[in-house]
């Protein structure tokens, strides 16, 4: 079974490959949800198939092959904390699979990326095979007179080839922020809803989202360049040999680096380039730190650090971005400044939009509320689209967002914390703060055990850095798919940089399989088989569902009913899909009262209640959902007068899960209206009123019972 070993091992590294360079890529128009959900359902099927071969190695080895790494503790805690919170959560649908469309933050996501953690670790040696663009080495044939590049590790040390890695990651970035600049461009100007045009997203979906993923990468052309710096080519190479290869290496990862930092600038994401900022001082600091021991080097840094600030402070000249409108127009700054200080009232800016740090503000107050009420486990991953509501704080419903749905808290502290109490909280700054001093360490203590750099020391430099940074982001934002899956492969590759002694081995096998580890290899096939089809019908089940949500929305409601319940189908415990098709239910059923047919409508009816009671089991808490039942409910009391009660009783809880939000009064004071309640719904138009002196809706209400 020797050889049945070496192409599991193939197929792990191929598939790891394939996971970094396509996630970033990876968009579906036809989805609900363009971006995050195909992404997510990638690394789905991307973790069942890496974790399905590691189990065959396994199996074929008959050994366990998981390797025991420094980050054990405090990842292990980190996943316990989401487990315990789910088991505890006020909607385990919610908790487990994370919330509808974005999925990144349920526990199965944690899951998957604690798999594709020890997978990686455990399975270095066949990841990290030699093939490179973007790295060191890679122009060793054509330089050294066609003769075989020498595959022993840089400056003879035993060491992890990342060459694969390096050019999976690069290349894809490449491609992304090359969309991103056909973006800025207008190259799909008329294609997408938001202003592309300022604000690119390329591949990412959102400008925030874009710029976490940059710098999450993009000190590691600088580690390459800097890796050129010094003597990396095999001896018998000539001296021009040697200028020649790295000058092509040293061009291309600086023309790489430039290209992520200008799609950074064409993002205006202030958190992005703050983010940038807290990376660029700890990359530098720890290169520069260096020279108390290596002398010898330092002018050889400062060069490329000088040309490549100069270069960084030319592209913020040349483009507008809110760097440079901080230092040479604070004029506009100021305008905000004023604006937010002048009242604790939110107020709109001279576009129409409220700023956006005192929409933050509101959020993160309802978030700290939240914390005070579950402290220790919190109300479950992913549940802060649920519970904000009951927390949100009045003034929002004086910005220009105040009908948004928030189901993230745009600060990753405080979504932990509320979600999962600060047993989450705490564990993820374990988990950060350990990280960090073991890196440093490491970082310090190759140092007085070693003689030179090489380039795992630049690496190690570049992803310490670059999750610093992506930690500053998400203080004012959230994890994506793509940054999700790239943190822990980022900790799973510095443990591999610092495991440079590789363990040999033995691939021959001295007897043949017992049954049993044939019957296991079945078993994890058959398995592996199930997930992935139960991936692909909920990728399937999603393409109905917004086939039916467009016809919907388009007024086609018998169209809607059909790809909707093919939805209901294929995954019957998602209630955003029943949610959906109860609701096209009761319009055609009332659309067929009308016409005449008093059975046929009661028979939808009867559908339309089913599926709302089902969604009403498995969401109790969901806001939207509540409000959907209560208002399809009270419009099908003309086929079944004794659902007249159940919507007004709907309709009060939507206002207990959301007492400060007027939506809730105006329904309830519409639907009192209509069964000729006249002073109960005056008071409920002036409740609402009270909560938001500018809803016109209830101002034009209240004029007719004046």
């Amino acid at each position: 079974m020797a050889k049945t070993d070496i192409v599991l091992q193939k197929i792990v590294g191929i598939l790891f490959l394939g996971l970094i360079f396509f996630l970033p890529l990876i968009f579906w128009i036809p989805n609900s949800e363009v971006f995050e959900l195909p992404k997510m359902l990638f690394v789905y099927a991307m973790t069942t198939l890496i974790v399905g071969c590691w189990l065959a190695r396994m199996t074929v080895r008959r050994k366990i092959l998981i390797e025991r790494t420094p980050l054990d503790i405090p990842i292990l805690l980190f996943l316990l904390s989401q487990i315990i919170s789910t088991i505890y959560s006020i909607d385990p649908h919610v908790s487990w699979f994370g919330w509808y469309g974005r999925f990144n933050g349920g526990l199965i996501s944690t899951i998957s990326y604690t798999l594709l953690y020890y997978a990686f670790v455990s399975n270095l040696s066949v990841i990290c095979f030699p093939f490179s663009v973007f790295g060191y080495k890679s122009a060793g044939h054509r330089f050294a007179g066609h003769k075989p590049v020498d595959r022993k590790p840089i400056n003879h040390e035993p060491t992890t080839d990342n060459r694969g890695l390096i050019t999976a990651i690069l290349a894809s970035s490449a491609i992304v922020s090359l969309y991103a600049l056909l973006q800025h461009f207008g190259i799909d100007r008329d294609f997408w809803v938001q202003d592309v045009a300022t604000r690119v997203f390329s591949t990412q979906g959102q400008p925030n989202w874009l710029a976490g993923y940059i710098v999450a990468l993009i000190f590691i052309p600088i580690s390459n360049l800097l890796n050129f710096q010094f003597s990396i080519f095999p001896p018998a190479w000539t001296s021009s040999m040697r200028s020649r290869a790295g000058n092509f290496q040293s061009i291309l990862n600086l023309l790489i680096f430039n290209l992520l930092f200008i799609t950074l600038l064409f993002t205006k994401s202030r958190s992005g380039l703050l983010g940038f900022a807290v990376a660029d001082v700890v990359f530098w600091g720890l290169i520069f730190l260096s020279f108390k021991r290596f002398t010898i080097y330092g002018l050889r840094f400062t060069k490329p650090f000088f040309i490549i600030h100069c270069l960084l402070i030319i592209l913020i000249l040349i483009t507008n971005n809110p760097v440079k409108d901080f230092f040479l127009n604070p004029s506009r700054l100021s305008l905000t400044h004023q604006r937010i200080s002048a009242s604790t009232i939110p107020n709109k800016s001279e576009f129409g939009g409220t700023e956006s740090g005192d929409i933050r503000r509101l959020v993160w107050n309802g978030a700290m509320q939240l914390v005070k009420q579950r402290p220790i486990l919190g109300f479950g991953p992913e549940t802060f689209g649920l519970t904000y509501w009951q927390v949100r704080p009045k003034e929002a419903n004086l910005t220009s967002e105040w009908n948004f749905l928030y189901n993230k808290a745009h600060n990753e502290w405080l979504n932990l914390a509320a979600n999962t109490g600060l047993f989450g909280l705490g564990t993820h700054l374990l988990l950060l703060g350990w990280f960090c001093i073991w890196c440093a360490r490491l970082f310090f203590n190759h140092f007085n055990h070693s003689s030179h750099f090489n380039h795992s020391t630049f690496l190690l430099a570049a992803i310490l850095a670059s999750l610093l940074g992506l930690e500053t982001i998400n203080f004012f934002g959230f994890s994506t798919v793509t940054v999700g899956a790239y943190r822990y492969l980022f900790m799973a590759w510095t443990v591999g940089i610092v495991n440079r002694e590789q363990k040999t081995e033995n691939k021959k096998q001295k007897t043949a399989l017992p049954f049993t580890a044939y019957f296991l290899l079945f078993t994890v096939f058959l398995v592996v088989l199930y997930l992935l089809l139960q991936i692909s019908r909920m990728f399937y089940a999603d393409l109905k569902y917004n086939l039916g949500r467009q016809f919907y929305s388009a007024g086609y409601i018998e169209e809607a009913v059909e790809p909707l319940t093919r939805a209901v189908n294929l995954v019957p415990n998602e209630p955003v899909f029943r949610n959906e098709l109860a609701e096209a239910l009761s319009i055609a059923a009332i659309s067929v009262l009308a016409n005449g047919d008093q059975n046929q409508a009661i028979e939808i009816k009867n559908n339309a209640v089913e599926n709302f009671k089902a969604v009403a089991a498995e969401s109790k808490f969901n806001l939207a959902f509540t409000r959907t039942q209560a208002q399809m409910k009270f419009l099908m009391r003309e086929i079944d007068p004794d659902l007249t009660d159940e919507a007004l009783k709907l309709a009060q809880k939507a206002i207990d899960l959301s007492p400060t939000d007027p939506r809730g009064y105006y329904l309830l004071g519409r639907m009192y209206g209509e069964l000729d309640d006249k002073f109960t719904a005056e008071n409920l138009y002036r409740r609402a009123l009270e909560l938001k002196p500018d809803y016109e809706e209830a101002k034009k209400a209240i004029l007719i019972y004046e």
